[in-house]
């Protein structure tokens, strides 16, 4: 989607960030001088007017935005102040409130991943995720999972640390980390990749459908506890099934002119940014 004019903005700042909290009275100043207006504080009764969510900070701060802000249906500009940068980052760039201004962005759409947790008293918990969910051990023990793809069987007793299942947007985080590959954002796929397993003793990880729905199945629960997360945003201990696939919930990302998903592979893979740095 080709970007329009920019008339007002809402800025999410982690102000725990130093570098982010300096930059803010800059952007602030860059803004006024496009003309474009600016919030600080969301108000619902102002989001109509609002164009784009500006988010400084890094990684995980930019993932939490989105995850409390989506539902208002306003692509996200991040601006990058973490120390290592993803795909849901730019560059922090002199020119970048021009480039709003004369609309030289694009808006990308993505799916969100959604987990239904069901836990052992039969309660169950609603997630929706930007990059990744993981079912993982919480005792000493591994767990043991029955993991079925489309009603296909993938593992009857798969005994590992856990399960992660992550989005393309997300893959280069904990999926990357643990042996998956960086995947280009706007391919309709997943990843799935066990985590330390011990049986069988080699599952490679799996890049499948975004249509893939996966159904897993604590096996003995009360001896091999296990919670479903995707990290800070959620936890929902001692489950006994999961069911991880594609929400029906989206939002959507701005990249501006000159920056590009596969640059910012580059950069995560090869840490270009620190060899240059």
């Amino acid at each position: 989607m080709n970007g329009k004019k920019v008339d007002n903005v809402l800025i999410v700042c982690d102000k725990s960030n130093p570098r982010a909290v300096a930059y803010l009275d800059e952007l602030k100043s860059c803004l006024e001088l496009a003309k474009i207006g600016f919030i600080e504080k969301l108000h619902v009764c102002l989001m109509e007017s609002v164009d784009m969510i500006v988010v400084l900070g890094g990684d995980g701060f930019m993932s939490k935005t989105i995850n409390g802000y989506y539902i208002y249906r306003k692509p996200f500009l991040g601006i990058n102040f973490g120390t290592r940068r993803g795909f849901l980052l730019n560059d922090c760039r002199p020119d970048m409130a021009g480039l709003l201004a004369q609309g030289r962005y694009e808006v990308f759409e993505f799916p969100l991943l959604r987990i239904d947790a069901t836990k052992s008293d039969g309660t169950t918990a609603v997630h929706n995720d930007v990059n990744n969910i993981y079912v993982e051990r919480t005792t000493p023990q591994c767990v043991k999972l029955n993991v079925n793809m489309n009603g296909v069987n993938f593992g009857r007793e798969i005994m590992a640390d856990g399960l992660l299942v992550s989005s393309a947007l997300g893959s280069s985080a904990y999926f990357l980390s643990a042996g998956g590959a960086a995947i280009h954002p706007l391919l309709p796929v997943m990843g799935i990749r066990s985590l330390h397993e011990l049986w069988p003793p080699v599952i490679p990880p799996l890049v499948l459908s975004l249509d893939t729905k996966i159904e897993i199945e604590i096996l003995e629960s009360q001896k091999r506890k296990a919670r479903a997360t995707s990290g800070e945003l959620f936890s929902c201990e001692n489950i006994v099934r999961a069911v991880i696939q594609k929400s029906q919930d989206r939002f959507y990302l701005v990249l501006p002119e000159g920056e590009s998903f596969l640059k910012n592979i580059s950069n995560k893979i090869l840490r270009i940014e620190e060899k240059n740095a």
